[in-house]
Parts: C-alpha cells; sequence; structure tokens
C-alpha cells in the first residue's frame, strides 16, 4: 500500500469515527421525541454533509482497492445518509413546500456524488487509450457510478467548439468528482481542468505515471499536487 492509501485509509477511519459520536447524540435526540431547535436542525444538515464527504472518500478508496473495512464503512455511511435524510424530515417544523424543497437539495446532493465527469482526449484520442478508458469507465458504471464520457456523451456536432464547452461545463457541476487521463497534447483536456478546478470538485488523475514532474511550474505538477485530495480549492491559499 503506497503512503497515499495510508494516509486516505487513515483519513476515513478518523473521519467516521468523529461522525459517529455526532450519530449517537442526534439520533437520542429524534428517540428522546424532543422536537429540535433551528440550531439543532442545522447541526444535523451539517452533520449530514459531512457524511456525504465521507462517502466521496469511500467510494474512491473502493474503486481503487479492496478492503473489507473501508466496504463497511462505505455500508454505514450509505445507511447514515439515509437516516439523516429522515430524520430532517421528522424533525423540521418548516411548511410542506420548503421541506419538499430541503429534501429535494438532499437528494440532488446524494444523487451528485455518484457522478464523474471523465477529462480525455477527444479529438487526438489513440487506439490505446480510448480502450484503456472504456476498460476503466466499465469499472466505474458496474460499481454503480454513472460516468460523463465526452466521446461518448457529449456531442461533438459543433463545428466551433462553444456548445462542446457548454456541455462539458453543465456535467463538470452536476458531478460529485472529476477522472482525469491527463494528454498533455489535448487543449480540450487542458479547458477542462480548468473548468472542475474552478467548480471545486474533487480531482482524481487516472493516469498518475504518465504525468511527469516538471522542475518549473507546469499544469502537471498542479494536477500531481491535488491528484486524490479532497479540496475546495475557492478557499486554498498557498501555505
Amino acid at each position: 500500500m503506497s503512503d497515499l492509501e495510508e494516509a486516505l485509509k487513515t483519513k476515513i477511519l478518523e473521519d467516521h469515527q468523529t461522525l459517529e459520536a455526532h450519530s449517537d447524540l442526534l439520533v437520542s435526540l429524534v428517540e428522546a421525541e424532543r422536537e429540535l431547535d433551528r440550531t439543532q436542525v442545522h447541526e444535523m444538515l451539517s452533520y449530514h454533509e459531512s457524511l456525504l464527504e465521507l462517502k466521496k472518500l469511500t467510494d474512491f478508496y473502493n474503486a481503487h482497492i479492496s478492503d473489507y473495512k473501508i466496504q463497511e464503512i462505505g455500508k454505514v455511511v450509505s445507511e447514515g445518509i439515509e437516516r439523516t435524510r429522515e430524520l430532517v424530515q421528522q424533525a423540521l417544523g418548516l411548511g410542506i413546500l420548503a421541506k419538499d424543497a430541503l429534501m429535494a437539495d438532499l437528494d440532488e446532493d446524494i444523487e451528485r456524488n455518484k457522478r464523474i465527469f471523465m477529462i480525455c482526449p477527444v479529438r487526438g484520442i489513440t487506439e490505446e487509450e480510448k480502450k484503456f478508458l472504456q476498460r476503466y469507465i466499465a469499472r466505474l458504471e458496474k460499481q454503480g457510478f454513472t460516468v460523463h464520457y465526452p466521446p461518448r456523451d457529449t456531442d461533438q456536432n459543433d463545428p466551433i467548439g462553444t456548445y462542446i464547452c457548454t456541455q462539458n461545463r453543465e456535467a463538470i457541476l452536476n458531478s460529485g468528482a472529476i477522472h482525469i487521463y491527463w494528454n498533455p497534447k489535448s487543449q480540450g483536456s487542458t479547458f477542462d481542468f480548468g473548468m472542475a478546478f474552478m467548480a471545486g470538485r474533487r480531482i482524481v488523475v487516472v493516469n498518475r505515471d504518465g504525468v511527469q514532474q516538471t522542475p518549473q511550474k507546469s499544469f502537471e505538477n498542479v494536477l500531481r499536487d491535488i491528484d486524490g485530495k479532497r479540496r475546495y480549492w475557492r478557499n486554498t491559499r498557498p501555505d
């Protein structure tokens, strides 16, 4: 197991332990039939969002490494997400329209985390790259993810390119994570990478071994730095 894989597993275990304590508190409040006040409802929503973030990590880890303990945590987290949704629905003392809108937002969060946008060459893709990506995407989809694969899912009938960029932008915004097969010759990949970075999505480099570090600043260095990290870059500053 690599250092990155070990660090990711450690973080999953630590986050899961922390969230379990919050889970016990929130469930006890509901079981005691106490009416939650607005502050407690917000705490529950925050807990729900933390579960969604942990689910991203477990899904990513399980997509690449077979580990029974992490798989079990993933199942527990999924159950926690559903339970939290139920508790919010029961506890909120809001009008039915406000409640429906809230639950729709939570449903969208859950669905977004199941969607992946694949950044890769399109016009200049080689047969070798195409075969690799088809196998990679088939594996993700078998595991229950929905993958937007531009050579297949983006309408390429666009002599200018603006329509293609617009389709990819919407697909990126509707995805929970971005997987990149990096080819520095692909201008479209560079453009899509910029959109993904600005959207604050978690970025995973599929062919990390093929992304060579350079002595000067470069997109390759940026990709290697952020690969697999769970960050929202709008708030990130250099150390």
